[in-house]
């Protein structure tokens, strides 16, 4: 009698039990779109100090960071932070907030707030790396692609260098809506909120025209 009822009581409050009710089940694309501009900045060690003897003349007869400019080697724990930070954590936030924001009518503003920053983000892999994959880049999840294809980087930049002009023109003073974007807007990064939700469209042209 002991047994059954020890061995009937294990499932009493089983599933509330190990039921975390804080863990949300959906993400709000706009964080999702903040979290990528923060991630674009350049991380610590990072191959900023990879490339840097590329652009100003280095001399330096120690071997380390300096390997790609002076011996053109591939110095890999600096010369794949760049992917791996993008790929995991700008392209994939921006790929899901496209994913997500499909024919929502009310996030249209923040659909192609993150078109514009994914061609950016894609433009910083291009020009590090040269081919990359680009068409098929962030799809692990949505499609279960593991293995993309490398698009020729000038490819990826026939692509990206029109998208910024069309959405532009999609972008209104959002400041002046009450589209849900607007509402939540505050709650962008600093830079983002000026970028996108700025009512000085050259704000906005500048960026297109710059990137």
């Amino acid at each position: 009698m002991l047994v059954i009822v020890l061995g009937t009581s294990c499932d009493k409050g089983f599933d509330d039990l190990n039921t975390n009710k804080v863990n949300p089940l959906q993400i709000d694309p706009l964080y999702q779109l903040n979290n990528a501009v923060v991630s674009a900045s350049y991380p610590p060690s990072s191959s900023l100090s990879y490339d840097i003897g590329v652009v100003q003349q280095i001399i330096s007869p120690n071997n380390g960071v300096l390997n790609g400019a002076n011996f053109n080697s591939d110095n890999r724990p600096n010369t794949q932070v760049i992917w791996q930070n993008y790929y995991r954590n700008v392209i994939r936030n921006t790929h899901d907030v496209l994913v997500n924001t499909d024919g929502v009518a009310d996030r249209a503003n923040l659909r192609q707030m993150a078109r514009i920053f994914q061609a950016f983000a894609y433009m910083v892999l291009t020009d590090e790396y040269g081919d990359i994959p680009y068409k098929d880049g962030a799809k692990g999840y949505s499609d279960q692609n593991f293995f993309p294809v490398y698009d020729a980087q000038q490819e990826v930049y026939t692509d990206i260098i029109v998208i910024p002009t069309p959405v532009f023109l999609f972008l209104p003073d959002v400041l002046g809506t009450a589209s849900a974007d607007t509402r939540c807007a505050r709650h962008l990064h600093p830079f983002c909120f000026a970028l996108f939700c700025s009512s000085e469209v050259a704000h906005r042209r500048r960026f297109r025209s710059h990137h």
